[in-house]
């Protein structure tokens, strides 16, 4: 049986296939092996966290881009024809006869006028705008996986 030791004069045996490491060597880094596996993990989790607070920030950022710009995004509706108050008067009594529940609204817009009946908890309440700017726009839908934040536009 032939047995390989290296010696190193002064010094401690070398690993013959460990490029050279000496048994002080692997036994120093064995020792930190734990704080490298625990500084590891408190960084996998800081990176987590990093990343869910700029998926957060890049929603809020989106959401921001997407709020439409008065008056730019926004349709004059001032210009139409000017109801009458004995018309609008129908409009709203068309309104009532629709029974909202808690949360629901109504949205009735004709010409220059719009009207608007909302159930709010033990009350309903009704506006009448005229003369009104209006914008339109997509719904957002989510198409992404948790990893990742992203929306797709659906018009």
């Amino acid at each position: 049986m032939n047995k390989q030791h290296t010696f190193i004069p002064f010094g401690a045996p070398t690993a013959p296939q460990l490029d050279g490491l000496s048994i002080i060597d692997i036994f120093e880094k064995a020792a930190r092996y734990d704080e490298v596996l625990k500084a590891n993990n408190t960084l996998v989790k800081r990176v987590g966290e990093l990343e869910h607070q700029l998926a957060e920030a890049n929603l809020q950022e989106i959401e921001a881009f997407l709020a439409p710009s008065f008056p730019k995004d926004f349709q004059y509706l001032g210009n139409e024809r000017k109801l009458r108050d004995e018309e609008i008067q129908e409009l709203v009594i068309e309104a009532t006869g629709t029974d909202l529940q808690d949360g629901e609204y109504q949205f009735i817009s004709f010409d220059n006028t719009v009207v608007i009946r909302l159930h709010d908890g033990d009350k309903i309440v009704t506006v009448v705008g005229k003369d009104f700017y209006e914008a339109t726009e997509p719904v957002l839908e989510p198409t992404c996986d948790e990893d990742c934040t992203c929306f797709s536009r659906s018009i």
